[in-house]
């Protein structure tokens, strides 16, 4: 089974890098995609920040010289739902048959784990 990991790895690379790894150790194939805009990657992403910018309309480059954290967001978002359906992955927040829950890696929030249906 493809599971696919979307996380800023410039700042939770090293948590995006045990997800993935204790996926493949369960036997199912992660993919890592990085939304991420501002420091440099911690791991190796299977979809870039690149790629994911310009699946949204615009370069890397554009969006840091804007300076614009709302819009780069938005930009990263869209594309990061495609880039799911894509990879032969069911989009999280319209699929049916599984339910994702997000996993918090800080320490007063509620952890939650994902879980199929």
């Amino acid at each position: 089974m493809k599971i696919v990991v979307v996380g800023m790895l410039d700042t939770k690379g090293c948590e995006v890098g045990y997800l993935r790894d204790s996926i493949a150790s369960l036997g199912h194939t992660p993919l890592v995609a990085d939304p991420g805009i501002l420091g440099q990657p911690a791991i190796a992403a299977d979809i870039t920040r690149q790629e994911i910018a310009l699946a949204g309309g615009e370069s890397l480059e554009s969006l840091l010289e804007r300076e614009d954290k709302a819009h780069a967001q938005d930009t990263m978002l869209k594309p990061t739902r495609l880039s799911l359906r894509l990879c032969g992955t069911s989009c999280p927040l319209k699929c049916g048959w599984w339910k994702w829950m997000p996993i918090s890696t800080t320490p007063s929030l509620p952890r939650w784990r994902w879980r199929p249906s």
